[in-house]
């Protein structure tokens, strides 16, 4: 029997959200991510709420929830690793699509998608190694 693509899309989309809903976290890692879209800015009662200082004591081979995440969120310590992502990150993605201009891939395929996405990794870091540098054109 030949299934049609659909079928087959179909197919692995389900494979794929029975394995997220099963999906364990790795014991030696502890995630810390968004769960919904916040926005800037604190409240006058958010900048004065105390925070539990210490991550909760969880369980491992735990499956993954929203609820443990903003659990996780909700702590000194989440905050403070979270806000991590702002200085190491972000700023890349934003550069990458910004200045950069690459806002989509031209190429079709997960191995052709991966080759140029190397490129423009490899665009970018040049592009940073020069700048850090200082290098002038004249001087190569």
């Amino acid at each position: 029997m030949e299934e049609t693509q659909k079928e087959i899309y179909e197919h692995e989309k389900e494979e794929y959200e029975r394995k997220m809903k099963e999906r364990k976290e790795h014991p030696d890692v502890k995630v810390i991510c968004a769960t919904e879209r916040e926005p800037h800015g604190k409240t006058v009662k958010q900048i004065f709420e105390k925070l539990p200082e210490r991550l909760p004591e969880e369980k491992s081979g735990e499956t993954m929830s929203k609820e443990k995440m903003r659990t996780r969120l909700k702590t000194q310590e989440g905050q403070k690793i979270y806000s991590k992502r702002k200085t190491t990150v972000e700023p890349v993605f934003g550069i990458i699509k910004r200045v950069m201009g690459f806002r989509q891939f031209l190429m079709r395929g997960l191995e052709n998608i991966g080759i140029e996405w190397d490129l423009v990794t490899i665009s970018y870091n040049v592009s940073r190694m020069y700048a850090l540098k200082n290098l002038s054109p004249t001087k190569m």
